[in-house]
């Protein structure tokens, strides 16, 4: 009888070591699987801000290169000069000058860049267009466009918008873990009820 007993005893002492071990993993596990899900959110705001940034900036050199059509060149022209007042940009070449209304640009970004990317657009330090003023932008790039003019893309991702989005990207993580926690739950009655630990 007292084999038994020691036996009972060594068999609940392994089992307890088991879900101590089943513990450690499924913690290790939820841990890993939280933080991967943090990096997809932040890859995938990455990934929304890039081709945003991109669009941006293929419209704005694209209505550049509408000016500088008028006046025979191209922007890669070191010898252009841009000045950017009122809401217009005004550009001369070789004594030529040529204007164009920023508004319409600002109704081309309207149109084409959806309501949930705010953004600013500058030539060298010349604010062109921007939607929803921030003082911190999640994503800045430049673009040289010649020796003396760059393009400055800041972009940012409204929060409210991010916020679903975020939650969408999370939630089958949030199901995993969740799956993970009751099955450890539950195979640890199984245990404690079948051994009376």
């Amino acid at each position: 009888m007292a084999k038994v007993i020691k036996n009972y005893e060594s068999l609940t002492t392994k089992i307890g070591l088991l879900i101590c071990l089943l513990v450690t993993i499924v913690t290790l596990s939820l841990i890993f699987l939280f933080k991967y899900a943090d990096y997809i959110e932040k890859e995938e705001k990455n990934i929304l801000l890039t081709e945003y940034n991109r669009k941006i900036l293929e419209l704005s050199k694209k209505e550049i290169n509408k000016v500088f059509y008028h006046l025979s060149a191209s922007f890669e022209n070191p010898e252009i000069s841009i000045k950017i007042n009122d809401r217009t940009l005004n550009a001369c070449y070789q004594g030529r000058c040529h204007k164009y209304n920023l508004l319409s640009f600002a109704k081309l970004l309207q149109l084409s860049i959806p309501e949930f990317i705010d953004f600013k657009i500058m030539l060298n330090n010349n604010v062109m267009d921007f939607r929803n003023h921030h003082t911190q932008y999640e994503k800045e790039n430049s673009y040289k466009l010649n020796e003396n003019y760059k393009i400055f893309i800041n972009t940012f991702v409204d929060k409210e918008f991010w916020d679903k989005r975020k939650s969408l990207i999370k939630k089958p993580y949030w199901i995993i873990g969740i799956t993970l926690i009751l099955n450890s739950v539950a195979l640890y009655l199984i245990f404690r009820y079948l051994f009376k630990i």
